[in-house]
């Protein structure tokens, strides 16, 4: 969680995190930063009754993200572990869900997956090459970092709607 909330501050943000499942992020980030407006979605109704049992005080709903309205906005869009279970065409699936929680982002996007750096994997499951990743998401916006540091199976992207102050140096 730590690094996905990462992406910035997110005190006093309106969060909306895909595939929310219990809402267990939405309590971590209600603990770390103050006044976060967090609402999160899944498609499985099971995950979020559960969630809504065990955690009353957040906003979860049973919603399909390529569903949503584009008009609806949120200043951050995070998702973490979404994309490993997508079969068929894993990768047009991954780009169009990215390229929907771009669209209702106003500043940030941040997402994690599962990497084909990893040592070890399992064939079963969905891995993005972040160099190849990172090469489509640019087309996206200029803004955004790649996070390999943390875990050796997994990668986390930044993509920001604008320049971030400090972290944009212009060659002259």
């Amino acid at each position: 969680y730590r690094v996905l909330s990462e992406v910035m501050d997110l005190t006093g943000k309106s969060v909306l995190e895909v595939g929310c499942g219990f809402g267990d992020f939405g309590a971590f980030l209600f603990k770390k930063y103050e006044g976060v407006q967090y609402a999160g979605i899944d498609i499985s109704s099971r995950m979020i009754e559960e969630g809504r049992r065990a955690r009353p005080d957040l906003r979860l709903r049973h919603v399909n993200l390529m569903d949503m309205d584009s008009n609806q906005k949120f200043d951050v869009v995070l998702a973490q572990g979404i994309f490993y279970l997508i079969t068929g065409d894993a990768e047009a699936k991954m780009r169009s869900l990215v390229e929907k929680m771009f669209s209702l982002a106003q500043q940030a996007v941040a997402f994690s997956a599962i990497s084909t750096w990893a040592p070890n994997q399992n064939g079963t499951e969905f891995y993005v090459n972040p160099v190849k990743l990172l090469e489509w998401l640019r087309h996206l916006t200029p803004y955004l970092a790649l996070r390999h540091d943390y875990h050796s199976g997994d990668v986390t992207f930044y993509l920001y709607k604008e320049k971030r102050n400090g972290n944009d140096k212009t060659r002259e």
